[in-house]
């Protein structure tokens, strides 16, 4: 989740804003039971395997053995 906010404060505390928003923000959340914040994660999605099974390639068809 990302937040986005614009605020006026003086051009010299700016970073000193910011600091007091985002902390305020985290102790709100912090109180809220049902929020939980979690780390960054990836997933990779193996549509081979993962995907309804109509929504799959059909498979290659065999090749033809060569004469070698």
């Amino acid at each position: 989740m990302a937040l986005t906010l614009r605020y006026l404060c003086p051009v010299r505390r700016r970073r000193s804003f910011a600091h007091l928003i985002n902390e305020g923000i985290l102790e709100d959340f912090a109180r809220e039971k049902s929020i939980s914040l979690a780390y960054p994660t990836t997933r990779f999605y193996d549509a081979l395997h993962e995907d309804k099974p109509a929504l799959r390639a059909p498979p290659a068809p065999p090749k033809p053995p060569t004469d070698g």
